[in-house]
């Protein structure tokens, strides 16, 4: 199998070495079946349609939204970029899912390894009421049905965790969880990472039930350097969506203040080992 060494200081457009390490090894071990992978730079990025499956995603626009490829890429800081656009009008939705059902799952039974998942993007509009976002997994469909609320929260009853922002504080993201029977998120770390406006940052994260550090089983990155940790106990929690089938995702809503919101996506990357294999 390829092998690459990459230094974990890393913190370029590509997916970051804390959370993926091996790249050639991961691609290798999702062609002899031990693992699914995807890793997607939008080089060629289509327009997609609300509510439709296309290339393997699902996305959803409201009135007047776009889900489609950067007309030209500044090719210094991107290569590929989608941009979900046109987030003008109070509460102006546009998110998409990489798969259309909810094929993954952090687990206690069933998947009893690795999972990964990562981010690189930025938002244009980042004063309080303009434009908030919510990267990670929640149970799909992701739509204005089953995303997030009026105010940017996460709605009640839905399987979710990753980071989100706030109406009153787009800036700052918490990262936060919760389960299907949970009428509330639990945050894990309020503020845990800082977005700054029309600048580029990955988010993502590194669940590994089988690590021996019990207070680092799942662990989240901003740029490759971690910012929050849930250990043993808060995995086995109640409201933690153990087991629970989500699907990967990022979401991009703007409210009162916002004149034109974009949310441009970079690439995204993830991977879901079998049950019992060891991760990369």
């Amino acid at each position: 199998m390829t092998n690459k060494t990459r230094l974990l200081s890393d913190v370029n457009s590509g997916p970051s070495p804390a959370i993926f390490k091996d790249l050639g090894k991961l691609r290798d071990d999702a062609d002899l079946g031990n693992c699914m992978f995807f890793d997607d730079d939008f080089t060629v990025p289509g327009r997609y349609v609300s509510n439709t499956v296309e290339q393997g995603y699902l996305t959803y626009q409201d009135t007047n939204v776009t889900i489609t490829g950067k007309a030209v890429n500044d090719t210094d800081i991107e290569l590929g970029v989608l941009d979900i656009d046109v987030l003008d009008t109070d509460n102006d939705e546009g998110s998409i899912q990489f798969g259309s059902t909810n094929q993954w799952r952090l687990g206690s039974v069933n998947n009893t390894s690795v999972v990964g998942y990562e981010v690189r993007l930025r938002v244009d509009e980042l004063a309080a009421n303009e434009t908030c976002i919510a990267v990670g997994m929640t149970e799909g469909i992701v739509d204005t049905a089953l995303s997030v609320d009026d105010t940017a929260a996460v709605k009640a009853s839905v399987s979710y965790i990753g980071f989100r922002s706030l109406v009153a504080d787009p800036v700052n993201l918490d990262v936060v969880y919760q389960n299907t029977a949970t009428a509330g998120v639990t945050t894990l770390q309020a503020n845990a990472a800082a977005l700054v406006e029309n600048t580029y940052t990955k988010l993502g994260f590194l669940y590994d039930p089988t690590v021996l550090d019990v207070t680092k089983r799942m662990r989240f990155f901003q740029d490759g350097v971690e910012v929050a940790a849930a250990n043993a106990t808060q995995i086995a929690g109640a409201n933690f969506p153990l087991n629970e089938g989500m699907v990967p995702f990022v979401l991009g809503k703007t409210f009162g203040s916002g004149t034109s919101g974009t949310v441009s996506i970079d690439r995204v990357t993830g991977f879901m080992y079998r049950n019992g294999v060891q991760g990369p």
